[in-house]
């Protein structure tokens, strides 16, 4: 026998019960479902599930938590760099980019690794250490790669936002983009 106790209209506990062998603390207890759990509402008659309501404080949480995890850049060779992407690393990522295109303007062709400084090869160290040659062309690339996650982003933030009500679930990658 499943019983549930209620405090206050709310389920607070479930439990299984020998029917021929309940201990009398739970004599009292209501006789509940297979679906019903601790947090269910009961009003003397049905269990219901609470309404769980969704703020957009709580979709503009989820939506800064994803924008910080790092996003990823697919290399034309099948290879996927991942970037950091905090607010540090994204400063970086658009003063590089910034840089990147200064250089194209003045004539830095693909390939040339010296475009930033004329000494050192331009390197980026991506999420996992690995430092990896960058050209100009493809620093821009990862400029425009870094905005568009964030645009995007912000766009299904708006989108959730919009939504009435927001779903119970929107932290669900369904809703983000990948």
């Amino acid at each position: 026998m499943r019983k549930a106790k209620i405090e206050n209209g709310v389920v607070v506990n479930v439990a299984l019960f020998d029917p021929d062998n309940m201990p009398e603390w739970a004599v009292e207890w209501v006789d509940a479902p297979g679906n019903v759990s601790a947090g269910d509402l009961f009003d003397g008659v049905a269990f219901t599930k609470p309404v769980v309501v969704v703020t957009s404080d709580q979709v503009n949480t989820e939506r800064d938590r994803r924008l910080v995890s790092g996003f990823p850049f697919p290399r034309p060779d099948g290879d996927v760099w991942e970037f950091q992407s905090d607010d540090q690393s994204t400063k970086r990522i658009t003063g590089a980019a910034t840089l990147a295109g200064f250089a194209l303007v003045n004539g830095t062709q693909p390939g040339d690794l010296l475009w930033f400084d004329p000494v050192t090869p331009f390197a980026w160290i991506l999420e996992d250490n690995r430092a990896v040659p960058v050209d100009a062309p493809t620093m821009l690339e990862i400029g425009k790669a870094a905005a568009s996650w964030e645009g995007r982003h912000v766009f299904a933030a708006k989108a959730l936002k919009n939504m009435d009500p927001i779903p119970a679930d929107f932290t669900d990658d369904k809703y983000w983009p990948k």
